[in-house]
């Protein structure tokens, strides 16, 4: 215990056990950061899946002439074009929900429109989300183009809601 009184000299006047005490008290610290330094692990991603997905969690038309028509739903994402679904083209509130894998970037510029024969639905709004807030979840409105006029209905026709998350479900 001669080296504790040479690195804390102060402890020189008190008893034995006190010096006991604190050359523990000092070896317990050291074992302590020693082992904090060394096992520490590499931080893990928060997402359990590679990537970012864009998953149509529902498509709704609000007027019955509409409903139960054959349309496509397009989402337009920085460029990307994906078309849901590939089969079951039926809109309405039950269609099943579908994803899609995005490619890379920090920010996601999205709009969505719905093609069919007999009409189409556009939305008139991009949507910009950046990465570091995801996941996103909102819902994208759609106006009908009359295409013979090229003129859009002021009122929402229809309705996307959708998801942008770093995990797959």
């Amino acid at each position: 215990m001669k080296w504790l009184s040479e690195v804390l000299p102060f402890l020189d006047p008190y008893p034995g056990w006190v010096k006991a005490l604190m050359s523990g008290w000092l070896l317990l610290t050291a074992v302590c950061g020693i082992a904090l330094i060394v096992g520490r692990s590499p931080t893990l991603p928060i997402s359990t899946s590679d990537g970012v997905w864009l998953k149509i969690n529902r498509v709704e038309i609000f007027d019955d002439r509409w409903r139960g028509i054959d349309v496509q739903v397009i989402a337009n994402i920085n460029g990307n074009v994906f078309a849901y679904p590939l089969v079951d083209r039926r809109a309405g509130p039950d269609r099943s929900t579908g994803s899609f894998k995005l490619p890379p970037s920090n920010v996601f510029q999205i709009n969505f429109s719905m093609a069919g024969s007999e009409t189409r639905f556009v939305g008139q709004d991009t949507v910009v989300v950046e990465k570091e807030k995801l996941p996103h979840s909102a819902i994208y409105n759609l106006q009908i183009l009359r295409e013979s006029t090229g003129v859009i209905t002021r009122s929402a026709a229809a309705k996307i809601t959708y998801t942008i998350s770093n995990r797959r479900d």
